[in-house]
């Protein structure tokens, strides 16, 4: 059983980061087609803004991730 490196671990954090915002999508698109969710109402409202709030968090990470990545190979000579 071969140790997972550094790269081993970026990439699956990228696979995971990708099926979170791919989920995330849906969640939002089966909520706005959703009647029940499409009230101006306290529930439905706090619903859609938790589906908001996952998706910019995953984007947020996405960021956060590149910005990993980049910043990698200085970490490595420094």
């Amino acid at each position: 059983m071969n140790t997972p490196d550094w790269h081993d671990a970026h990439n699956a954090t990228d696979m995971h980061i990708a099926r979170m915002q791919g989920f995330a999508e849906i969640l939002y698109e089966v909520a706005t087609e959703y009647p029940a969710l499409c009230k101006n109402e306290p529930l439905a409202n706090g619903i859609l803004a938790l589906i908001r709030a996952i998706k910019e968090d995953a984007r947020q990470l996405e960021e956060l991730h590149s910005v990993e990545w980049k910043l990698k190979p200085n970490a490595a000579s420094g």
